[in-house]
């Protein structure tokens, strides 16, 4: 199944703020983590990602090792 650029592989746990999957980066050809919010927590998420959290994000996605969390892609799904 893919989400966006992602082809999800496995589901890595479920919580009460959402599911966290393990996928491959279909633009970097790299393994990453995402994780899905509950609906709940959307609009508290984009809020983040309109204050400056998205900048963050891009910066990290430059780095060329990887890191134990980074935010690569902030968005929804239909």
């Amino acid at each position: 199944e893919m989400l966006g650029p992602y082809r999800i592989e496995s589901l890595l746990g479920a919580g009460g703020m959402g599911e966290v999957y393990k996928a491959r980066d279909t633009r970097l050809g790299r393994s990453v983590a995402i994780k899905v919010s509950a609906a709940q927590f959307s609009q508290r998420f984009e809020n983040e990602a309109r204050h400056g959290i998205g900048e963050h994000a891009a910066a990290a996605g430059c780095l060329p090792y990887a890191l134990a969390s980074i935010s690569l892609s902030l968005g929804s799904a239909s």
